[in-house]
C-alpha cells in the first residue's frame, strides 16, 4: 500500500505547501459564497530526479477565484453616441419632484 498523499503533503517544502494550500481553500471558500459562483484549486506536484532513489519534490498551489461582477445598469443611446439614465424619446411629467424626508424613502 502507498503512503498517504496527505501524510506527504504535509512535508512538501517543511508543511509550507499544506499551509499555503489550506489558506488558498478558505479565500476561494469565501469567494464562492461571495459571489455563488464556482472557483478551482489547483495543486501541481513536482518531482525532479536528484540522483540514484532520491528525488526532489516542489508544488505550487494556483486559486483563480470567480469574478465579483457589477450590477447592470440600464442606459439610453442618443444619435450622437451619448448615453443617458432617461430616454430621451420619452416625455417627463410636468410638476414631479422627489419626496424627501418620508421613512423608507431616500
Amino acid at each position: 500500500m502507498a503512503r498517504p498523499f496527505c501524510e506527504i503533503l504535509g512535508e512538501i517544502s517543511g508543511g509550507m505547501l499544506a499551509s499555503r494550500l489550506s489558506d488558498e481553500l478558505a479565500d476561494l471558500s469565501a469567494a464562492v459564497a461571495a459571489t455563488s459562483k464556482a472557483g478551482t484549486l489547483t495543486l501541481t506536484v513536482k518531482l525532479t530526479p536528484n540522483g540514484v532513489n532520491s528525488v526532489f519534490v516542489t508544488g505550487d498551489v494556483k486559486a483563480k477565484a470567480p469574478a465579483d461582477t457589477m450590477p447592470k445598469s440600464i442606459f439610453f443611446t442618443t444619435s450622437s453616441g451619448d448615453l443617458l439614465r432617461n430616454d430621451p424619446d420619452q416625455p417627463e411629467l410636468p410638476n414631479i419632484r422627489a419626496v424627501v424626508g418620508i421613512k423608507g424613502v431616500k
